[in-house]
């Protein structure tokens, strides 16, 4: 599966491996995004979801699909120029998208 390429020579302080593909499609209340990246930790969105520091509650599913998977996260990374923001998931269980939901994940240090 295609991930993220770094675009500086600085270290990715990211514990989690961000992937391309598959695009999530994400809803948060009346606001529907696509993401850019996500990992096990949060998501990379095509939009400006809210301010900095603000919990979000919201959806996510394969792109084409109808099964959702709720989330809920808090806004860390707001960028007016590109039109992304980023969002860390508050449980990263909530990022089970590969299918093995039942296995337990270990604890995921949240993304800068």
């Amino acid at each position: 599966m295609p991930s993220a390429k770094r675009k500086s020579g600085f270290a990715d302080a990211r514990q989690d491996r961000r992937y391309l593909i598959p695009v999530l499609e994400v809803a948060i209340g009346e606001w529907r995004f696509q993401s850019i990246n996500w990992s096990m930790g949060g998501m990379l969105l095509d939009g400006i979801a809210e301010d900095i520091g603000l919990r979000v509650r919201g959806t996510y599913a394969l792109s084409g699909s109808r099964e959702t998977m709720p989330f809920v996260g808090t806004v860390v990374r707001v960028d007016p120029e590109s039109g992304y923001s980023a969002i860390c998931f508050d449980d990263p269980r909530a990022a089970q998208i590969c299918g093995d939901g039942d296995r337990e994940r270990p604890p995921v240090e949240q993304f800068h």
